[in-house]
C-alpha cells in the first residue's frame, strides 16, 4: 500500500498520500461519467482548493473529458463563455453566478463527486 504523501494544499495543510488520491479520481470519474459526462466534453473547473483541484482535473481526465481551468476573478465569464463546457466544478460563489447566466448546465461542487469513504462503487 503507498502512503507516500504526493500533494499537500499549501493553504490548509490537507494531503493525501498516492492510494487516497488515486481512489479519489477514480471516484470522481465514475461519478462525472454518472452525470453525463462523455468523452471529450469540456469542464469548466474553477476550484479554491488546490487539493481539489488536482483530484478533480484528474478525475476529468480519467473520465475521457477536457479540462478548461478557470481560475476564479472577473475575467471567469469571459473565458467561460468562449468554451463550449456545458459542465463546471466549482467551490467559487462567483463562479456559479456565472454559469446560471451563461450556456452551462451542470455546476456542481467538489463534494458532490465524492462519498465520506474510502472505498470506490
Amino acid at each position: 500500500m503507498e502512503d507516500r504523501i504526493v500533494v499537500i494544499d499549501p493553504g490548509t495543510g490537507d494531503t493525501l498520500t498516492v492510494d487516497r488520491m488515486d481512489a479519489r479520481i477514480a471516484e470522481t470519474a465514475i461519478r462525472l461519467r454518472r452525470r453525463g459526462l462523455r468523452p471529450l466534453d469540456e469542464v469548466v473547473v474553477c476550484l479554491e482548493s488546490h487539493l481539489e483541484l488536482v483530484v478533480v482535473a484528474e478525475g476529468v481526465i480519467a473520465a475521457g473529458g477536457v479540462v478548461v481551468l478557470l481560475p476564479p476573478g472577473e475575467k471567469l465569464a469571459v473565458h467561460v463563455c468562449d468554451s463550449t463546457a456545458r459542465m463546471m466544478i466549482t467551490d467559487v460563489p462567483e463562479a456559479v453566478e456565472v454559469a446560471e447566466r451563461s450556456h452551462i448546465r451542470q455546476v456542481l461542487h467538489p463534494a458532490e463527486l465524492r462519498r465520506t469513504g474510502c472505498a470506490v462503487e
